[in-house]
């Protein structure tokens, strides 16, 4: 289906005219329709036509929250949503998988994160997103032991697994040794890049082979330049983390022009996909990152600011806070120390909280806190 949209729609749209009630038909077909930004508020009106033909099926209202979150930046409505599906089936793997990613990375509630990714993992030891959630999450809140234990528990080997591990250590050269292996296995996946181009850049800077860093960056951001020295973005919505290390590497190796070029383009095209209606929410901390190296601190802590007060980055506070080498210059400004406060005293918090629930066994005991 993702391969030819145009075909698979025509082939829902068939099978919908053979069997108009069919919900399955209506969310196959959204689920198609939703990989076309402009299309979006037509998937989720065919998406509530699967719900209302039959609104027992979890799955229609687990799509919906999916759905509200990345499109409208909903935390709320999709927090709601997920919520009331595991009133309904408290077992149910993909309610209790996609409720983890909003608690830990949308609300900064990591106990919460970590309670239902170890249920949603307990059920299905496979899930690898789910895996790779909760070692971040136990790293949020200072548990290494449990990280480490979540990616030596999986049930296969993993290259990109380790890299938050290794980047919580400040191993740069192992973490981006794994970056650099993780790139060319293609076993990326959309939350693990910023943590594999901060390890890349951080490689660069600890080795001084920037050359390695730009080849690989090139590569995967998919920039390309013009005749006149001008950079070519892809013609796709995105957060394009590894555009914008691709930047930073250039600065950092004394190509300051080339770089900043590129900044350019991609802090315009975010603004243009903003103004067009995406929710600035998801740009707060690459759009911060991106202004931070083009040496625009003011903007950049502005929007870092709008991140923490939403608590968007409350749970990856530890790698863009302490670890982000873009960041190093806001490090003495009082409202930059503000905010890294903002999210230690919420990481102890949420450290507290997860000691209860181990207590209560509600969360298995990993590492140092097992038996």
């Amino acid at each position: 289906a993702y391969e030819d949209l145009a075909t698979a729609e025509a082939d829902y749209r068939r099978g919908l005219e053979l069997s108009p009630n069919s919900a399955k038909g209506h969310h196959g077909l959204a689920v198609v329709l939703y990989e076309t930004p402009s299309r979006r508020d037509e998937a989720l009106a065919m998406l509530d036509r699967a719900r209302k033909l039959d609104p027992l099926r979890p799955a229609y209202d687990v799509t919906r929250a999916v759905f509200l979150l990345y499109e409208r930046a909903d935390v709320r409505g999709a927090d709601d949503l997920l919520a009331d599906v595991l009133r309904r089936h408290p077992d149910y793997q993909p309610a209790l998988a996609r409720l983890s990613e909003v608690r830990g990375f949308c609300m900064g509630r990591s106990a919460d994160a970590i309670e239902y990714a170890e249920r949603a993992l307990s059920l299905d030891p496979l899930a690898e997103e789910v895996r790779r959630g909760l070692l971040r999450f136990y790293l949020a809140v200072g548990d290494v032991a449990a990280a480490e234990d979540v990616v030596s528990s999986a049930p296969h080997e993993s290259i990109v697994r380790r890299i938050p591990v290794l980047v919580h250590q400040r191993d740069w050269v192992a973490a981006g040794d794994a970056a650099y292996e993780g790139l060319a296995l293609q076993t990326f996946g959309p939350k693990d890049i910023a943590l594999g181009v901060i390890a890349i850049r951080m490689h660069a800077r600890t080795t001084r082979d920037f050359e390695r860093a730009r080849h690989a960056l090139q590569a995967a951001s998919h920039v390309q330049w013009d005749v006149t020295g001008s950079p070519l973005l892809p013609d796709r919505p995105g957060l394009r983390e590894e555009a914008i290390g691709l930047a930073d590497v250039l600065v950092a190796m004394g190509r300051g022009l080339e770089g900043r070029r590129l900044l350019a383009v991609i802090l315009e095209r975010m603004r243009r996909e903003i103004d067009g209606g995406r929710s600035e929410y998801w740009y707060r901390i690459t759009h911060s990152l991106a202004l931070a190296v083009n040496d625009d601190p003011e903007a950049a802590l502005a929007m870092l600011q709008r991140a923490v007060s939403s608590r968007y980055a409350l749970n990856d506070w530890w790698y863009y806070f302490e670890v982000e080498p873009a960041f190093a210059s806001l490090h003495k400004d009082p409202r930059f120390t503000a905010m890294l406060e903002t999210a230690r005293a919420n990481s102890v918090e949420q450290r507290r909280e997860l000691d209860r629930r181990r207590k209560d066994g509600r969360v298995p005991a990993r590492g140092a806190a097992g038996p």
